[in-house]
């Protein structure tokens, strides 16, 4: 199944913080433009306003 994809910087608290409070996922940390990255995963039928 299809989901929806975030990535931002490791650093960045408040995006990071927001993103997992609507249910995201962590999946994977990587560095890209040298610095690290995150990337958080929404998962198809995993969140309230997306009908399973």
């Amino acid at each position: 199944m299809l989901g929806v994809v975030a990535v931002t910087q490791e650093a960045n608290d408040r995006s990071r913080r927001l993103l997992e409070d609507l249910g995201a996922r962590l999946v994977n940390r990587f560095v890209e433009w040298n610095e690290p990255q995150v990337m958080y995963v929404f998962e198809s039928g995993a969140h309230p306003w997306h009908p399973s």
